[in-house]
């Protein structure tokens, strides 16, 4: 009898263990949303890595650190926005509903580890990036608590674009102190960090119209066209492979990223099928839209392994 008592509290000790990993399986999931090239994908940290001197520790802090701080403002944005998302009829949107105030207390712990992480920095500027970025992604997002007196910054275009604008290079010269203090290749990789994230979140802010629109916000998603979006990306990506291969022909970076010049063709074929289009962005030119969107990871690994042949 007391053996069958055993057994059955065991059985419930462990599908109440079941039911907590799956929380925080769900939660993670939701927090490594939406993919972007610093997290879950690691190239920015494989980037780094390549640019830099150091070896393979400093790559997996580095990426350590990405999955703490994206989990962090990633969840906090979701959570935030979970009524919207309800409505808009997204499934993560009533996980987080349900379990807000835990989901809140989870983001707070990974901000923490985030800056815990920040002691190994090799330069001390890390410190001050890392609180902007942290401030502007807490604010950006919030109106559980800040936002109920003030409008979030991701409601309206020009504090969405502030956003960007600071919070893009703030993040990759955090990232780069952990490889190296900040120098002229840590301001180049800063610079190229910065372009393309800000190219890819235009063709984010396409996909969000809908839910920002029926929520009233003034983002660029609702005040700029979807062709006006893309075309803006396309040439902020077109500036970023001119930089980068005007940089290694002038020899400032390794002359092996001129080969980075071959992106161009994806870029052109894009924008060519688009113009083939009537410059309409609709079904007809989906895979151009596919094969522009894969060029943003391509283009970090592309450039990560001519950078590393250079090591061999």
């Amino acid at each position: 009898m007391y053996g069958g008592k055993e057994e059955g509290g065991g059985s419930l000790q462990e599908g109440k263990d079941i039911l907590r990993l799956k929380f925080y399986f769900n939660l993670l999931k939701v927090g490594s949303k939406p993919i972007n090239i610093a997290y879950p994908l690691p190239l920015t940290s494989f980037l780094a890595f390549s640019l830099s001197d150091s070896g393979i520790l400093e790559f997996a802090i580095s990426y350590a650190f990405c999955f703490f701080f994206f989990t962090a403002i990633n969840l906090w944005n979701h959570v935030n926005d979970a009524e919207d998302d309800a409505r808009d009829g997204r499934e993560h949107a009533i996980f987080l509903l349900k379990n807000r105030r835990k989901v809140v207390i989870f983001v707070l712990f990974f901000y923490a580890f985030s800056a815990l992480m920040i002691s190994l920095a090799k330069d001390a500027i890390a410190v001050p990036m890392f609180l902007i970025c942290s401030i502007l992604t807490w604010i950006y997002s919030d109106k559980i608590f800040l936002g109920k007196k003030i409008r979030r910054f991701k409601e309206d275009y020009r504090t969405e674009i502030l956003t960007y604008i600071i919070v893009t290079p703030s993040f990759a010269l955090t990232l780069w102190t952990f490889f190296s203090p900040v120098n002229s290749i840590g301001l180049f990789f800063a610079t190229i960090f910065a372009l393309l994230y800000i190219s890819g979140v235009l063709l984010k802010d396409i996909k969000d119209y809908s839910a920002d629109n029926l929520a009233g916000y003034k983002t660029l998603a609702v005040i700029a066209p979807p062709l006006t979006l893309f075309i803006i990306s396309f040439f902020i990506f077109l500036i970023t492979i001119f930089i980068i291969v005007t940089l290694s022909i002038t020899k400032i970076i390794p002359k092996q990223l001129v080969f980075t010049g071959f992106m161009f063709i994806p870029l052109t074929y894009s924008i060519l099928s688009i113009k083939k289009a009537g410059w309409k962005i609709n079904s007809t030119i989906l895979n151009a839209i596919r094969i522009y969107t894969v060029s943003y990871p391509l283009i970090i690994l592309f450039m990560a392994i001519l950078l590393l042949s250079l090591k061999i």
